[in-house]
This record gives structure tokens, sequence and C-alpha cells, in this order.
């Protein structure tokens, strides 16, 4: 009886705590999922549309597939029907889940590997018809469906853990180093940039809490009766923070596994770096039927419910699970600070081209936006409270409200609206701003470009030659041939008037994309792959390709990356032997795409000194590792140190990363012996390597210029 009852007191004291309330914005959270984990992300998506702002699915299938057609036709190699699915969304829409209109603004990422039987690229297929194309519920911009992934049925990462299996097998703990980051690519996509992840110990802690309060009879109906929440420290801080929920899948919940789903997919290094609370439910297996309506099967695998085992509303709001899912998701958003809008926003001078405006401060702000006539004003967060607006237009009225953003990046209400009139004669036409290239082919060239107001038309100049007239503020360039320079302007029209042509912007098209079609022994003989454990992976990239035999056919294309580094008067800074700069364009290869991140009223020495020499230590040679230390993270760091912004997602994705510059050539050579790996940026130099100086291995530290190496003649 005495030992009996220390068991019991053992048990009390390790009872799991009660979730918790966080300053999390509840505009901020966001869900993900792994197969049944991916249908049931998909449910709270579509079922509570007002609390979401997006979602990642990996091996998932269109909402509510099951509740139309026996689940096994969800699965596999099928194409189900998605008619009903979205006929029941629309039917459903206010009522048994939230508006659809939700759903507009919402951010999807689709992640389905070549290789999974499970739930195959057909399944997800018809998740993107019905997001997209026949459902039209998310405008096409907003998701990404990555479809070429070789892997099987399994959470992609880019690192190993305990554990975990091979990318080309289904097998548990279904974690497998995929030279892929799938956590940081969902987290990105659905809340842009965000800072480097932490890859070293992390800030917070893992809590396990009680289940049993969201949900009754938790066990009878699929959950366990505790789960997971990791907690960064800067939101245990009381910082503002973001949510995002990770439902694992089968086999995959923590009687099942551990703790390797909490702890090995990589969200937690993206979350203690970027305020982000990262919740993980824990769904358990039941071996008998629900009597209480329902599928007529048990759920032995530990599932989360996508079914109807526990009911046939499972899908609803009303469902068990879903029901459960929304009071954690309210639980710890319960704690919001919301921020304060910023007050008594007005002018405080004018000039022919400039608009000066000041502010009130706020409480826990750590700075603000500026946004002119409804479009966001500046690229890093300003830090003071005025702030002046340059290279307007003489003669014209501008309306402006300012908002002050919180630790998380949320931004408060908008401040009181004030106009501001700038001093001069007002253009005939004004000339249009903005204009980048958004997406660039071997045969196209998007442009686009911000809006003018009262303006029929567009002029679209190319090398210096009118190519056509649009009246939309994006236009695509289709009579291009691949790896060619062009140089693009455009103007506004407006009646018979046209106005001066915008800065001009510099597009480079790609190569085309060579391919071989061959088994995997032979990918390996021609140098394009190499084999390790039994597998064949493809040079670069490391993508597992499967098998390392003559069966196993991969279709291999030589790729294209890109490099990219900052130019600051006039002179480019980039990684490699260290950090180096040189004249822009003198060797690293024909400029591909030149975009204004921004500017900065630091001298070029305050730079050096300031900021590349603190630098100096996190970017040496020996630190140099082509795919999680490169130039483009170079390039990403500097850019937060110098304008507190981060590079476009799409530019530092890094995963194929095959840098060649002037002075990590010759490392990259010892790895890389076959022109197949060797990229475009190095075949294109207009210099020799071997003409250009590399930065000396052994530096001087007493000044400044001994740490930037020089390359300029």
């Amino acid at each position: 009886m005495f030992i009996s009852w220390i068991f019991l007191l053992i048990s009390c004291c390790y009872a799991a705590e009660k979730l918790s309330s966080y300053n999390v914005d509840p505009s901020e959270t966001s869900v993900s999922g792994l197969s049944s984990g991916a249908y049931f992300a998909t449910q709270i998506q579509v079922a509570f549309s007002a609390s979401i702002k997006g979602a990642g699915i990996i091996a998932g299938g269109p909402y509510n597939c099951a509740g139309q057609t026996s689940y096994t036709g969800c699965m596999y190699t099928s194409s189900p029907s998605i008619t009903q699915s979205i006929s029941n969304t629309k039917s459903w829409s206010g009522n048994k889940i939230d508006d659809i209109k939700n759903l507009a603004k919402h951010k999807v990422y689709m992640i389905s590997g070549t290789s999974d039987s499970t739930v195959g690229p057909s399944v997800m297929a018809q998740l993107y018809k019905y997001y997209v194309t026949d459902g039209q519920f998310i405008p096409s911009a907003n998701v990404v469906f990555k479809n070429n992934l070789n892997s099987a049925h399994t959470f992609p990462t880019d690192f190993d853990s305990s554990g975990n299996n091979g990318c080309g097998s289904t097998s548990s703990p279904y974690i497998s180093n995929c030279a892929f980051d799938g956590a940081g690519a969902i987290l990105q996509h659905i809340y842009g940039p965000l800072k480097p992840r932490n890859n070293g110990a992390l800030s917070g802690k893992f809590i396990e809490f009680n289940q049993e309060e969201f949900i009754t009879n938790a066990r009878s109906n699929g959950m366990s009766t505790t789960g997971w929440v990791y907690v960064p420290k800067s939101c245990s801080d009381g910082d503002t923070c973001k949510l995002h929920i990770a439902y694992h899948g089968c086999l995959q919940g923590y009687e099942k596994i551990g703790d390797k789903y909490v702890k090995n997919t990589g969200f937690n290094r993206w979350a203690d770096t970027n305020n982000i609370i990262v919740l993980y439910p824990q769904a358990v297996a039941t071996n008998t039927i629900n009597m209480g309506g329902g599928a007529s099967i048990p759920n032995p695998n530990g599932c989360w419910d996508w079914v109807g085992w526990y009911g046939n509303d499972f899908s609803v709001k009303s469902g068990k699970q879903s029901t459960a899912a929304k009071k954690m998701i309210d639980r710890i958003t319960n704690g919001f600070n919301p921020i304060d809008a910023p007050t008594e926003l007005q002018v405080l001078a004018t000039t022919d081209n400039s608009v000066t405006l000041g502010w009130r401060p706020v409480s826990g702000a750590t700075g603000y936006n500026l946004y002119r006539n409804g479009g966001k004003v500046n690229g890093a967060i300003i830090t003071g409270t005025t702030i002046t607006d340059n290279n307007l237009n003489s003669g014209t009225t501008y309306t402006y409200t300012v908002k002050a953003v919180s630790s998380a990046g949320s931004e408060s209400a908008p401040s009181n609206s004030v106009t501001g009139k700038t001093t001069g004669i007002p253009p005939a036409v004004e000339t249009p701003n903005g204009l980048i290239a958004i997406d660039i082919t071997s045969n196209s060239i998007t442009l686009k470009w911000n809006a003018v107001s009262g303006v029929t038309a567009y002029n679209i100049y190319r090398n210096g030659n009118k190519l056509t007239s649009v009246s939309l503020t994006s236009y695509t360039d289709t009579d291009v041939r691949p790896a060619t320079d062009y140089q693009y302007q455009v103007s506004s029209i407006k009646d018979s008037s046209e106005s001066e042509k915008s800065i001009e912007v510099q597009a480079t098209t790609l190569t085309e994309k060579v391919c071989v079609s061959d088994n995997n022994f032979n990918h390996v003989t021609a140098g394009r792959a190499y084999h390790s454990g039994g597998y064949a992976l493809a040079n670069g990239s490391k993508q597992n390709m499967g098998l390392y035999n003559i069966f196993q056919r991969t279709n291999l294309c030589k790729i294209r990356e890109n490099y990219y580094s900052l130019q600051i008067y006039g002179v480019e800074y980039y990684f490699g032997d260290g950090i180096c700069k040189s004249r822009p364009y003198s060797h690293l290869g024909r400029l591909i795409l030149s975009n204004t991140m921004g500017m900065t009223e630091m001298t070029q020495d305050e730079i050096e000194t300031k900021i590349l020499f603190d630098m100096y230590d996190k970017f040496t040679r020996k630190d140099y590792d082509l795919l999680r230390h490169n130039c483009n993270h170079f390039t990403n760091f500097f850019l937060d140190r110098l304008l507190s912004i981060h590079l476009p997602m799409r530019f530092n994705r890094t995963e194929r990363c095959i840098i060649a510059t002037p002075c990590c050539t010759r490392t990259l050579n010892d790895i890389f012996g076959n022109d197949w790996t060797r990229p475009i940026i190095g075949i294109r130099s207009n210099t020799t390597i071997e003409q250009n100086t590399c930065c000396h291995r052994e530096l001087r530290r007493s000044t400044i210029a001994s740490k930037i190496n020089q390359t300029i003649a």
C-alpha cells in the first residue's frame, strides 16, 4: 500500500500543465500537417478561416474528401472528385464553417513527394484544384505547389535527426533529411521573410500540457490526454508572438514515436528566432468503433480525424477534434495585448519633391511603417517618429497613414490620415515607379510596376526601343532568347502626353534546361550524381534519387543557381574566401536582375568599419558552407544589418546552391570536378578566375582594409 501511494504521488507531481495564454496576435495563426495531419490542417483552415492566416500541407488531399467517398479513394494514386467538396464548402459558408471569403487572403504551401504512394501527387493535384483553379477560393499567387521533391511519404527536412528514415523510405518516424527545409519553406511563405533559424541550442522550452480540458473523453475521441507546445523565450517574456499549429500524421503521435515530430521537423528552429509559438496537439489510436455516429471502422494508427471516426461533422466547426483545436488556439491567443495605433500624425514640412511627417511614439512598438496612398513606403522599419518621404512629384497631393510594428512584426491599426502637397508645378504625366522583374524563365520575363492615377496606358521599352503599350500594370515579354540580357523601362500615357521613362531594370533570361533521363548507375558513372549508403544523390542539390542501381531511372536536369551580392557606393560586396569587394560586374558574371533594396545615410567608411568589421569573424573561408553558410546567406545577413530587411524567399532559397565566385571556385573545384555542376555564373565570368587576386588566408586585424579583401584592379 505504501509503495502504491508513492507512485500515485509521483504521478501527481508530474501531471501535465494547463495550457497558458500568451501575447499572441490572433491574426498571425497558421497550421500545417503531414498525411492525416495535412487533411486535418485543411479542415481547420477551411472551418475556421477567419482565424487562420495560412497552411502548410504535406501529402494531404481535398477538403471533406472522405465525407463523400471511402477514405481509400482519397489516397494512393487516386484522383478524387472535388465537385462535392467545392459545393459543400460554398453551401456551408457562414454557417457550418466560417465565411469562405476569408480564404482569399490565405497563403498555402503544398509539398508532394514524387515517390509518395500513400497520398500521391495526383491526390494533391486535386487539392490544388480545390484551392485555386476549380474552387477559386484562393488566388494562385498565394499558393505554392512543390511537386518535384524526390521523396516518399515523409516530412522533409535538411538536417539529420535521431532515428529519421531515408528520404525515399516510407517508414517510421516518417521524418527525413531530403536536403529540403519543409518547415522553413512553409513558415516563410505564410509569414514572409524571417530571421535566420537557430541551428544551435534553443532559447525556449517544451511544455507538456493537458488536452483533456479541451475535449470530453479525450482518448475515446482520438486525442491524447496531453499535447506539447514550444514557447520561445521571447514569447515567455511577453513579446508579441505568432502561433503555428503542427499536426502530426498517422503513427507519428507521442505514444508512437516519442518527441520526434515535436523536436525534429525544424519548426522550432525558425520559431526560436521569429517569435513563433509552435503547438503540437497529439492524437492517439482507438481500436473500437465509435457508437455516436460516423465511420464504422476503428482508428488503430492514431490518425487525426479526416474520415469521420468520431462523428459525421468531423470537417466542420462542430466536429469534436475541430472544436478542441479551436479552443487551444483561443487559449493561447487570449493573452494578446494589441499594440496601439500611432496618433497625431502630421505634415511637418514640404518641398518640391518631399514631404516630412511626424507622429507621437507608441509604447511597446519596435518601429513603424509609413503608407502613402495605401502603399507601404519604407523598406526597413522606421525606428524614429519622423520621416521624410523623398523622390515625389512636384505639385502633387499625397495621403499618408502610419502603423506601429510589434516585436513579432505585426502591425497596429492605422493612424489618422493626413494629406501633404509638394510645392512646385505638377508634372503633365506622372512617371511609373516600382518597376521590377517578378519572374524570369528561359523564354519569358514578367514585369510589374505601381499604378499611376488617371493614366490610360503604359508604354513598355526594351533596350531603349518601344516594345508595346498595355493598360495593366504588368507585362510578360515572351519574345526573348535564352541566356540573353535585356533592359526595360515603362512610361505613363495620359491623353496624348507621355511621362518620363522609369528607372531601368535589367534582366537576363535563364539558359534552357538540359535534362538527361537514365538509370541511377549511369548518372553516377557520368558524374551527374554520386552514391552514398546505397542511394544515388544528385550533384549539387544532393537530392535523393533512389537506389543506386540500373533499375531506378531518374530524369536529372542541370540547373542554374544565382549569386546575390550588395552594391553600395559603386562597390560590390560578396562572400567567398572571406568578405570581399570588387567593381560591380567586373568578374562575377553577367547581371541577371537588379533590384533597389533601399537607401542608407551611412558613409562607405561607416559601412565597412561599423557593420562589415563586426561580420568578419562570422564569414571566413573556413566557415564557408555551400548549403548553410554561403554567398547568399552573407548578402541576406548584410541586408538585415544594413536595412533590417531580407532577401525575398525565392532568392534566399539555397537547397540547390552551387556558387562560383573568384574566391570560392578553387574550393568548389576540389569537390566538383565536372562541368555538370559548374554554375552559369562561373562559366560566363567576364574575367577569368586566374586573373583575379583572391583573398589572403592570413589577414591582419589591425585595419579594416585588411579585413575587407579587395579584388579591384
